[in-house]
């Protein structure tokens, strides 16, 4: 007899800014059990429009989304790329990290105009005093369904991923009550 095991491929994936972007939407999908349909990568930071191009090279039958910073603004031109490449373009404003640490906070003290360094120096700080390994551990230990339903106000543009996740759970559910 023997043992066949399935091979899950995503479907989705979701490219991010920075390595803590990743962290923080890979957090979500963990909330959400999602951890199948989607494959979160991350960049090495640079400019939204240095991101979306590496979006745009990434190899593979996806359902592309780009996670990024709404400033600086991302041209015309790249943005009809993206739109002929199927790629969804969610621009996190002012910043994602300032998006994170209001969400973490359920707060809009870090909104327009707040230093997107600054932000990132309270973002260590805020795992040293957890005394969590990494700001993966940090957001994995935070994240959870319903901690993102009370904070859903300070999610900005995070929304559409949260969404995302919420009609993908839904689906599997709906999978499972059938079988």
């Amino acid at each position: 007899m023997s043992i066949s095991k399935k091979i899950y491929t995503p479907q989705i994936l979701i490219y991010c800014e920075g390595v803590s972007d990743k962290y923080f939407v890979n957090a979500i999908k963990v909330a959400y059990g999602c951890n199948r349909q989607f494959s979160v990568q991350g960049g090495q930071g640079g400019s939204a429009e240095e991101v979306l191009r590496k979006c745009i090279n990434v190899l593979g039958e996806y359902e592309k989304y780009c996670v990024v910073d709404a400033t600086p603004k991302i041209s015309d031109e790249l943005r009809l790329k993206a739109l002929e490449n199927k790629i969804t373009l969610i621009e996190i404003s002012p910043y994602l990290e300032c998006v994170i640490l209001n969400t973490l906070n359920n707060s809009d003290a870090y909104s327009a105009g707040y230093n997107k360094n600054k932000a990132k120096d309270i973002l260590k700080k805020y795992k040293e005093a957890g005394e969590y390994l990494d700001l993966e551990n940090l957001f994995i230990s935070e994240i959870t369904i319903t901690f993102l339903k009370k904070r859903r106000e300070c999610l900005g543009e995070f929304l559409t991923l949260v969404d995302l996740f919420e009609k993908y759970k839904k689906s599997q559910q709906e999978i499972n009550d059938r079988s």
